[in-house]
């Protein structure tokens, strides 16, 4: 952070004197790029606040306001930065979790292997989830007016299916398949335990068949369906028969509509991998996640750190996050050959434009008429990147003249 220049602002009413800071600049506390770097990878490893404190000689509060200012930031934004499209398709569960003593509840939406939502809730209610689900859809509205879902796949929760019913009502809703073939042995009762695991694997067989027929995969199923539930009456029994007959009914909705569109995701697995991921990190932090504390925007700073840090060199995609492996593009690679200073660059920051053509500056380094309303360090919190103008210039109120920050703001287009 070497070199950078802060802008000092005094009221020409009270003459309080004001101190404007890039938004990637933590007040009160100094931590050099390098070991803030280093801290995070640690974390993200899943070591605790209090080990990478001892390992990198920072406080642990510092470090958890280091993920938290990660959290500030939205998913969507940063992701649609990245380049990334927003999810037609995608994958829609909670995670029974707990915060010290407390039950909570953490709403996640995934496409693939980046995170679009992470939420937090002490309430299991449609409710509840729908209002931490329209956050990610407010996000996404306002990235894209025109947005729309064409299908989700749920593990069938009822708070789940039913607040995606509420906000995406045209969306086609389906069961993964994987949650169906492990609930499966649970409808069975008192029958050997070779029993229940050969209709296990005739039901895997069932829906596996099915899945790789060329047309008419939901009428083959709804066959293949009844078949099933008449041999598992014959097997195990007219009780145990009824009962898989009443859970297929109920769910084979889900399947039919997983099997009728070919775009569809399948299993939850992906879904399942960033739960225990996350999980893991919160088990080794309960000293600062708390009640009283912000879990949504520690949450949401975790959530970062999962889709922008490089998987590591033994994984299937090593040397990339989950960003690239979607196809994003990380801003930090094109850090690298710029004169400007980058600043944790992976939450959002790109470099900043050349010295020769700043279109948001006039020839005496101050900025132009069209851009004096965008000039703003609260309009926008995705400060692209900052280094000193060549020349100085006053502005009313202005304790003194100060070589300004040319913080670019991220504008549409400007990027």
């Amino acid at each position: 952070m070497g070199g950078l220049t802060i802008w000092r602002l005094q009221c020409t009413a009270c003459k309080a004197v004001f101190t404007v800071l890039p938004h990637f600049v933590l007040r009160y506390r100094q931590m050099r790029p390098e070991v803030a770097r280093d801290a995070l990878l640690a974390t993200h490893g899943g070591l605790s606040l209090e080990l990478c404190a001892v390992l990198y000689h920072i406080s642990p509060m510092a470090l958890s306001r280091l993920v938290c200012a990660f959290g500030h930031h939205s998913l969507v934004t940063v992701l649609t930065r990245c380049g990334l499209p927003l999810p037609v398709y995608f994958l829609a569960d909670e995670k029974h979790s707990r915060c010290l003593t407390d039950k909570v509840y953490v709403p996640t939406i995934v496409c693939g292997r980046v995170l679009w939502h992470l939420g937090s809730t002490e309430a299991a209610s449609t409710a509840a989830f729908t209002q931490s689900y329209r956050e990610f859809q407010q996000a996404a509205l306002q990235q894209e007016p025109s947005y729309r879902v064409r299908g989700i796949l749920t593990d069938g929760f009822d708070s789940t299916t039913s607040s995606m019913r509420t906000l995406f009502p045209g969306a086609r809703l389906g069961n993964c398949l994987r949650h169906a073939i492990n609930k499966l042995p649970s409808k069975l009762v008192a029958i050997a335990s070779p029993v229940r695991k050969a209709l296990r694997s005739q039901f895997h067989t069932l829906l596996y068949r099915a899945r790789q027929r060329k047309g008419l995969r939901v009428f083959a199923l709804g066959q293949r369906l009844r078949h099933f539930v008449d041999h598992v009456t014959t097997t195990a029994g007219a009780a145990n028969g009824q009962r898989v007959r009443r859970w297929v009914q109920e769910k084979k909705a889900g399947w039919y509509a997983v099997l009728a569109d070919p775009q569809m995701p399948v299993t939850s697995t992906l879904l399942d991998q960033a739960h225990n991921a996350i999980e893991r990190k919160l088990f080794a932090m309960k000293g600062f996640h708390h009640p009283k504390g912000s879990q949504q925007v520690f949450l949401r700073g975790l959530a970062h750190l999962y889709n922008l840090v490089p998987y590591q060199r033994r994984a299937q995609h090593a040397g990339q996050c989950g960003v690239e492996v979607e196809g994003g593009k990380v801003p930090t690679r094109e850090c690298e050959s710029k004169e400007a200073p980058c600043c944790l660059s992976t939450a959002g920051f790109i470099p900043a434009l050349t010295r020769t053509g700043q279109a948001p500056f006039s020839a005496s380094g101050g900025p132009t008429p069209a851009d004096k309303a965008s000039f703003s360090h609260a309009s926008s919190p995705f400060v692209v990147a900052a280094y000193c103008c060549p020349s100085g210039f006053g502005m009313p109120g202005m304790s003194r003249p100060l070589p300004p920050v040319a913080a670019f703001l991220c504008l549409p287009g400007r990027a």
